[in-house]
């Protein structure tokens, strides 16, 4: 279910942001150029989507390059 719900968030998401099924049930998101108001915005809209398919989502969201940092230290870089 997971590759669903990742599936479900690239349609809608920009073209520019990232979406990866991490875990079972867990999705991290990848907005390019947002701000934090527009992050807080994304998750909303992001969390509504997980819950129309059910489940009990854990949702990692960063917008970059504000927070690279935190990117960087992701252990799911180094599945990648």
């Amino acid at each position: 279910m997971t590759k669903t719900a990742a599936r479900l968030l690239e349609q809608r998401l920009r073209s520019c942001d990232v979406v990866a099924a991490v875990y079972e049930e867990t999705v991290a998101v990848l907005l390019v150029r947002t701000d934090d108001i527009g992050l807080r915005d994304a998750v909303h809209r992001i969390r509504g989507a997980l819950a129309s398919i059910g489940g009990s989502w854990r949702l990692r969201a960063f917008s970059y390059p504000e927070h690279s940092n935190a990117i960087q230290a992701l252990d799911i870089l180094a599945a990648a």
